[in-house]
Order: C-alpha cells, then sequence, then structure tokens
C-alpha cells in the first residue's frame, strides 16, 4: 500500500465502511484513509474500499404557511405517527485479510413484518440472521483458501 499525503486526496468521497466497529482495519478508518500497523494509507488501497452513492442535493422545501398562533402550532409538533412498520432491511459487512489479498463479504436482508409483530424482536433476529451470514461466507472462503 502506498503511503498517503491527506493534502494528495482533498474531494476522495469517503467509503461507506469507514469506522465500522466490528471490523479491524475498518474501525480505525476515517473514509479516506486507514491506519494499519501504524502507518496511515489510502482507503483506495482497501479492496473493501466502497464509496457513497452520489447524494441528489435538492434545496430544503419550505412551508408555504405558517401556523398563525401558537394553538396551530402546538398540533404541528404534537402530533403521534400513525404509521406501522411494514418492513424491515438489515445489511452487515465484514473485510478479511488473507494472504491473497483482502476480501470484503457484504449481506442484505429486507423483511415484511406483520403488523402484530414485535418489532424490536424482529430487527433483533435479523441482525442476528445478517451477521451470521457475512461470518459464513468469511469462514467459507478462510476454508477454501487453507486447502
Amino acid at each position: 500500500m502506498a503511503k498517503v499525503n491527506k493534502k494528495q486526496f482533498p474531494d476522495i468521497p469517503k467509503c461507506i465502511y469507514a469506522g465500522d466497529e466490528a471490523d479491524e482495519y475498518c474501525s480505525q478508518c476515517n473514509g479516506v484513509t486507514m491506519i494499519v500497523d501504524g502507518e496511515e494509507y489510502s482507503c483506495k488501497e482497501c479492496q473493501s474500499y466502497t464509496a457513497p452513492e452520489p447524494v441528489n442535493k435538492e434545496q430544503p422545501a419550505t412551508p408555504s404557511e405558517t401556523p398563525q398562533d401558537a394553538n396551530e402550532k402546538e398540533q404541528v409538533y404534537n402530533y403521534t405517527t400513525q404509521g406501522i412498520t411494514t418492513t424491515i432491511k438489515a445489511e452487515s459487512g465484514l473485510s478479511v485479510e488473507t494472504k491473497n489479498g483482502w476480501y470484503r463479504f457484504t449481506y442484505s436482508e429486507e423483511r415484511i413484518i406483520p403488523e402484530t409483530a414485535d418489532i424490536d424482536k424482529e430487527r433483533e433476529l435479523l441482525w442476528n440472521d445478517v451477521n451470521k451470514e457475512v461470518d459464513r461466507q468469511a469462514e467459507e472462503i478462510q476454508l477454501m483458501l487453507k486447502n
């Protein structure tokens, strides 16, 4: 990996895995540079580097009408959402360094949730399943590389 001059890459998009606590190297990454064995390197050198999706910068909509008195204002801010969560999605990723280089494993799953379900328990189970799948993928490649 080539050492990085911070001024050399001022406009590099930040990697979406920067700061990932579950990954040894990504946890020490700020999205542009990462620290490996005390040395700073460009994230572009990392095989897990993934730039974020471009963001459509639209001007925020300004309300055309503002409440005229305090009662109207209070009604707006005390509104309780009527929405019901019907789907949940989780995505997990892991980077692994091997003799052959870096491997990045990701998995994403979306589930339709019935109204009667315990949403917190469903989220917990989904995260467990997604993380298990990423771990399985990493173990599979490590076993394959040993043989």
